[in-house]
């Protein structure tokens, strides 16, 4: 019988149970020495197993999921990135089902956007990120910001906008940054798309006198986009004040930085409508894993306030 965290019920057991039958890395195992804890999720169910002095993580999709997930291209983008050392092993994903197995990084830590606000830990992740753009990596699938956008959007309105979270307006009046945004795109590198701060595992340091290794997680959403999206979303999920976000751009681009402020307030105030509607997705498909009507309202008020800045204004409608 697996040994379980109290916190997971004798049903989810049975179903983690049932998921690691599947997975030929314990075909013809027992498994009554496996003990199993839960580990923090949206979307997903992702759990740590240990069994045999091995450590893993179990995911098991969550429900709906597979409407916007393309999990087959995150099996090759996963596996990609594991290639040149930035993300941990993946071991199995079965794409019809979204069942993945991938290593647990031992003695890790998932860093918290206090974390990434350190000007030390902050360079070390847009370093991290300039290495996945700058690797030359064919992630399988594109990321396109406003086609993204609509597609959210579109589920949502499949099951009714629930009551004050209709985006159809704000959609309307963003157009002329969808127009902005298209109209001087970048070349598209492999991106990892979500990249909250969580999603950085610092590892230990490989030797006392060298810096711990960071890594990523959850390239449920990788694919090839413009690398601005990237380092949007680290300001976005991080909170960084304007000194951070000059240390961020700066890292990036060094002397180019300054030209980048327009395009940057573009993405940070779009990827807050994408945001909104990814999470009024999130409502209507029943996840009951936050509170995702609060999410959308919060992101959406951060939209709003990026779109009065000096900087997007003069981007947008110069």
């Amino acid at each position: 019988m697996l040994g379980s965290d109290p916190m997971i019920s004798s049903a989810e057991t049975t179903e983690i149970a049932a998921a690691l039958a599947r997975l030929p890395q314990f075909a013809g195992r027992t498994l009554d020495d496996a003990q199993i804890a839960p580990l923090a999720s949206l979307t997903n169910r992702n759990y740590k197993v240990s069994i045999g002095g091995e450590a893993y993580v179990l995911r098991i999709a969550g429900e709906g999921t597979e409407r916007y997930i393309d999990r087959a291209a995150e099996a090759r983008n996963a596996q990609l990135a594991a290639s040149i050392g930035i993300a941990p092993e993946l071991l199995y994903l079965d794409p019809p089902s979204g069942l993945m197995l991938t290593r647990f990084i031992d003695g890790g830590l998932s860093l918290q956007a206090a974390d990434m606000r350190r000007p030390e830990l902050l360079r070390s992740a847009v370093g991290l990120l300039k290495r996945l753009h700058d690797s030359g990596l064919a992630f399988a699938g594109r990321m396109d910001l406003f086609p993204k956008l609509d597609e959210y959007m579109a589920l949502a309105a499949q099951r009714g906008w629930p009551g004050g979270l209709d985006l159809t307006p704000i959609r309307r009046r963003a157009e002329p940054a969808r127009a902005a945004l298209e109209g001087a795109a970048a070349p598209l590198v492999p991106s990892h798309i979500d990249p909250v701060p969580q999603n950085f595992v610092r590892g230990p340091a490989p030797a006392p006198a060298l810096q711990p290794t960071l890594h990523l997680l959850d390239w449920e959403y990788a694919a090839m986009a413009e690398p601005m999206w990237d380092l949007a979303a680290v300001s976005i999920e991080a909170e960084l004040d304007a000194a951070q976000e000059r240390l961020l751009l700066d890292t990036y681009f060094g002397g180019a930085a300054a030209r980048q402020a327009g395009r940057f307030a573009l993405y940070k105030a779009s990827l807050n409508l994408l945001a909104a509607a990814w999470a009024v997705v999130q409502l209507v498909d029943g996840n009951p894993s936050a509170d995702f009507a609060a999410f959308a309202r919060q992101r959406l008020a951060w939209h709003a306030a990026i779109t009065e800045s000096a900087a997007y204004r003069a981007y947008v409608a110069p």
